[in-house]
C-alpha cells in the first residue's frame, strides 16, 4: 500500500526542465575531465632527483653538527658549574635571621557581641508583626541565624579551652559578618 502512495505522489510532482546552459556546462566539464585523463604521464630523469637530494643533504649534516656542538657545550657547562659549586660550597657562612612582630591588641577585643541589640530589636518587632515573622523566607533566615549562633558558641568554647588564637578570631569574624548580613536581610523583610 505504501508503494502505491509513493507512485501517486511522484506522479503529482511538477515537471522541470533545466535551461540549455546547464546541459552545456555539464558537457564542458565532462570533456575537461576526459581531456585531463588523456594527458600523458611524465617521469623526470634520475638526475633531477639526485640534484634535489644533494641540495637537501648539506642542511641535514649541518644540523647534526650543531647537535654535537650543543651536547659538548652542555657537558662543559655542567662540569664547570659542578666544580664551581663544590669549591664555593665549603665557604658558605650561615646566618640566623629573625624578626619581631607586634600584634594589635584590638584584634583580641571581644566585639562580636556588639550586634546583640539588633537581634533583641528584631525579636521585639517580631512580637508586634508576627505574621511577617512566620513567612517561609523569614523562617529560613531564622534557621541560618540559629546555625550561626551554634557555630559562634562552639568557637567561644574553643577560645575558653585553648585561648584566643588567630584562627579562632578569624573564624569568629566570618561568623559575625554572616550574622550581620542575615540580620539586615531579616530587617528588610519586616
Amino acid at each position: 500500500m505504501s508503494d502505491k502512495h509513493l507512485q501517486d505522489g511522484l506522479k503529482k510532482l511538477p515537471q522541470y526542465m533545466p535551461d540549455e546552459q546547464v546541459w552545456e556546462q555539464i558537457d564542458e566539464q565532462l570533456h575537461l575531465h576526459n581531456a585531463l585523463e588523456q594527458l600523458p604521464d611524465y617521469e623526470p630523469p634520475e638526475m633531477v632527483w639526485e640534484n634535489i637530494s644533494t641540495a637537501i643533504a648539506p642542511r641535514v649534516r649541518f644540523l647534526k653538527g650543531w647537535r654535537r656542538v650543543a651536547a659538548v657545550a652542555a657537558m662543559l657547562t655542567l662540569t664547570v658549574g659542578a666544580y664551581w659549586w663544590t669549591n664555593n660550597n665549603s665557604s658558605i657562612s650561615e646566618e640566623i635571621l629573625y624578626a619581631t612582630e607586634t600584634i594589635n591588641n584590638k584584634l583580641f577585643e571581644e566585639d562580636w557581641n556588639a550586634d546583640e541589640d539588633g537581634f533583641q530589636a528584631l525579636a521585639k518587632l517580631c512580637s508586634q508583626k508576627a505574621f511577617v515573622c512566620k513567612e517561609p523566607g523569614f523562617q529560613i533566615l531564622k534557621g541560618e541565624i540559629e546555625e550561626l549562633n551554634e557555630a559562634k558558641a562552639d568557637i567561644e568554647a574553643a577560645m575558653k579551652r585553648y585561648g584566643k588564637q588567630a584562627d579562632f578570631i578569624l573564624k569568629m569574624k566570618g561568623i559575625e559578618q554572616e550574622r550581620s548580613k542575615v540580620l539586615k536581610e531579616m530587617f528588610a523583610m519586616i
